[in-house]
């Protein structure tokens, strides 16, 4: 069986921007196991760039955050304005 990612890991932030979008989704399905996977996905990801200093890196960790925060928010007020939560 041959495993295809659904995550482009081509650069950093196209992956980074993948990780955070699964994060949302088991976010959002409150899938807390695979959620904290993905979040020690982000760190990993973070952790091996040797570019970065300690505070580069944390930049990098809250902007995963604040993407995070800003999908799931926006997921929830589509789902309001269309009547699923009162």
């Amino acid at each position: 069986m041959k495993t295809v990612s659904m995550i482009d890991t081509s650069s950093f932030e196209s992956h980074m921007d993948g990780l955070v979008g699964m994060m949302a989704v088991m976010a959002i399905a409150q899938r807390t196991e695979l959620y904290n996977k993905a979040w020690q996905d982000i760190v990993d990801l973070v952790d091996a760039r040797e570019d970065l200093s300690p505070e580069g890196k944390q930049d990098v960790m809250n902007e995963a955050g604040d993407e995070l925060k800003k999908r799931v928010d926006g997921f929830v007020e589509s789902r309001k304005a269309k009547g699923y939560f009162k």
